[in-house]
């Protein structure tokens, strides 16, 4: 066995930190409580400084890659940045800027460092398997046979009936199964036998019926539209297209349909969209962005600063809302939240970036590598149904799911080996 040297270890290492955190922070409640960011922060900060030094040691430029999303990354930061400093509590806003430049370490980790098949191959295993994971938690928690006393929340588990698994937020869950079904769903349209993807089929039904049982409404949306997606990138790619992949994808949708359809409590969720009987309804939601399209109005150069939502929005949340909601702490929409913090400005950033990520993915999925095909494809769906769901949920804001999104949004940014396999 060939051992490695100091520098190909250094620079092995941020990967596989990365791996950890995909696994580590969807099983601490989605990452959201304070001691979970600080580990976060400093399994970062520590996997930057290895891939600087292992560099270093090597000779080589730090950023060897010129990504596609370099340019609107690099407008994004110094836009909060500018915002930060001159916003009405700088402090606070600087200190709102480390989640996004957590995400960016991790986009340019992947980007910089997985530039292998092998890479690419654990990153997908590790967040499909974490998804199967969480499912089954959930399933345990459901159940009342979890042995995990660390994982009950009996105030937000919906009395056993929504499926939240460790999150804290059942539209947070479903936020996470999404990317993975729509990864596991990108490989399992590359040009493989059968039989080899049989067990992404019996993974992605697994997460199907799991998305449903979430009881997400926000969840249920985003992933019709990616299945819509899905089978039109189909269509158009004649070449991944067969009669059996075709019957087991429709197979499976009729059976998600059917458990769908066979839930009281998902037709439930359904009928009472609109109803103020729990903490964030479509009601409260638009009486929510009523709010904060006032405060855009009234910052509208540099916003209120990265973090300082939830402060300034005392101000401006509307009379009316219903009694269990209380305070909005988040927009319950990512996109205005993200303009009212750091000004209209983002907008055409964030299009710039939309369509460089579109552009690049779209060729890889042309790719004669079934990995790089199928990865590109699912990391498209994944993350087309995580931005359609944050327009009605703050899933940017769960580090989990957004290091998973950044992840994905890097794997087919990243430089992998030309060779057909």
């Amino acid at each position: 066995m060939k051992r490695l040297t100091t520098a190909e270890a250094l620079n092995a290492a941020p990967v596989w930190i990365v791996l950890f955190l995909l696994v580590f922070t969807p099983l601490a409640r989605g990452g959201v409580q304070g001691w979970a960011r600080e580990l976060v922060f400093m399994a970062v900060f520590g996997a930057v400084c290895l891939f600087a030094i292992s560099r270093i040691l090597s000779g080589r430029p730090v950023f060897e890659v010129k990504t596609p999303l370099g340019g609107p990354i690099l407008c994004l930061s110094i836009l909060m940045l500018l915002s930060a400093s001159f916003s009405i509590l700088p402090v606070r806003g600087m200190q709102g800027m480390l989640p996004a430049m957590i995400c960016m370490a991790v986009y340019y980790l992947v980007v910089q460092s997985a530039r292998t098949r092998m890479q690419h191959r654990r990153i997908v295993i590790v967040i499909v398997g974490t998804a199967v994971l969480l499912v089954l938690v959930g399933l345990l928690k459901i159940s009342g046979e979890n042995p995990f006393g660390w994982w009950n929340y009996d105030e937000i588990d919906g009395d056993g009936v929504l499926l939240t698994s460790t999150y804290g937020n059942h539209n947070h869950l479903a936020g996470f199964l999404e990317m993975a079904l729509f990864l596991s769903l990108g490989c399992l349209a590359c040009r493989a036998p059968v039989m080899k993807r049989l067990p992404l089929i019996v993974v992605a039904l697994f997460l199907s019926i799991s998305l449903v049982l979430t009881l997400s409404r926000g969840g249920w949306i985003a992933a019709c539209f990616s299945f819509a997606l899905f089978f039109c990138l189909l269509v158009f790619q004649k070449k991944a297209v067969s009669s059996k992949l075709l019957l087991i994808i429709c197979g499976s949708a009729i059976v998600a349909a059917s458990v769908f359809l066979v839930s009281t409590s998902a037709t439930k969720r359904l009928l009472t969209a609109t109803e103020n009987t729990e903490s964030a309804t479509l009601h409260s939601r638009l009486l929510a962005w009523k709010g904060v399209m006032r405060m855009i109005r009234d910052y509208p150069v540099l916003g209120v600063g990265p973090g300082n939502f939830a402060t300034i929005y005392t101000q401006y949340q509307p009379a009316g809302f219903p009694g269990q909601a209380g305070r909005y702490f988040r927009a319950h929409n990512d996109y205005l939240q993200f303009i009212a913090e750091v000004g209209p400005g983002c907008i055409p950033i964030m299009a710039w970036a939309m369509v460089s990520f579109c552009r690049t993915t779209a060729r890889k999925c042309r790719h004669p590598s079934r990995l790089v095909s199928g990865t590109a494809m699912g990391s498209l769906l994944a993350s087309t149904s995580l931005l359609i769901h944050g327009l009605v949920d703050f899933n940017f804001h769960i580090p989990a799911n957004a290091i998973v999104f950044s992840v994905l949004i890097a794997l087919p940014m990243s430089p992998v080996h030309e060779k057909s396999k």
